[in-house]
């Protein structure tokens, strides 16, 4: 911090040398934070949002994990594919953009296809389509886990200096509550971040509140059902993408720079 102060006080000093002359260290400070401040306030959510939301849609690792529990039906399951191309077909695919892996879940985590897979967003649309329903319980924090270790690792193409973004469908509680939190907050120290999409009236309003990144209410989509889901395909991009998994000094930095 102190090296970012001088920093910024010999700018101001050298762009105005008679100005400043004759005024204090501390006061040529207090003018530099009081302008990065000012500038802040007026300009910061749209360069954060901006810097963020373009960072999702063309450079970012997303996986999908996919309910595929007896519960949902092979009718719903459909409509879940559908949703999901929805979505993928406003994501800009590319091993050097956005890699797109999925996961499916009922009693047990399975790999759909991983990252490093598919270069194109046509062929991850087709793998899309190529999935098939496992049928069994809900067992949400065993998927998490597997989607943290296996999903994110670097064996699946998972890049460590793009945001790492799971966003989880659901359409009923899992068998243990506890341990789906928990292994979400396990998930969030490994950073990713964690959106869900919650699907009818059997699901655990609290759980699927603590298993998301926060806010819940900027990382939550909530419908009544499966035919909803298919309508809602740009608002889970949106709420994804809006979502803090920069690095927040490597934005700030990103605007500094483009102040001075």
């Amino acid at each position: 911090m102190f090296f970012f102060c001088r920093a910024a006080t010999r700018y101001i000093y050298s762009a105005s040398t008679n100005r400043y002359s004759n005024i204090s260290l501390q006061s040529r400070i207090f003018s530099v934070f009081h302008f990065v401040k000012h500038t802040i306030n007026l300009g910061m959510q749209y360069k954060t949002n901006d810097f963020i939301l373009k960072g999702c849609l063309h450079n970012a690792d997303v996986v999908f994990m996919v309910d595929s529990s007896t519960s949902v039906g092979s009718e719903n399951f459909q409509k879940t594919q559908n949703a999901l191309k929805n979505i993928i077909t406003n994501m800009d695919i590319g091993h050097n953009k956005v890699q797109v892996g999925v996961m499916q879940y009922s009693s047990y985590p399975m790999m759909g296809f991983p990252l490093k897979l598919y270069g194109n967003r046509g062929d991850v649309l087709h793998a899309v389509e190529n999935l098939h329903m496992t049928s069994g319980g809900t067992n949400t924090a065993d998927a998490i886990k597997f989607t943290t270790d296996e999903m994110f690792s670097a064996t699946s193409g998972a890049r460590s200096n793009v945001p790492r973004i799971a966003i989880l469908l659901t359409n009923g509680g899992t068998v243990d509550s506890q341990a789906a939190i928990n292994a979400a907050n396990v998930a969030r120290q490994a950073g990713i971040g964690i959106n869900v999409v919650a699907v009818g009236n059997n699901v655990n309003q609290q759980e699927i509140q603590a298993i998301a990144n926060q806010p819940a209410g900027s990382h939550v989509v909530t419908v009544n059902n499966f035919d909803q889901l298919e309508q809602q395909a740009t608002n889970i991009l949106n709420q994804a993408c809006a979502g803090e998994y920069s690095n927040k000094s490597n934005v700030f930095l990103h605007l500094f720079y483009n102040i001075i």
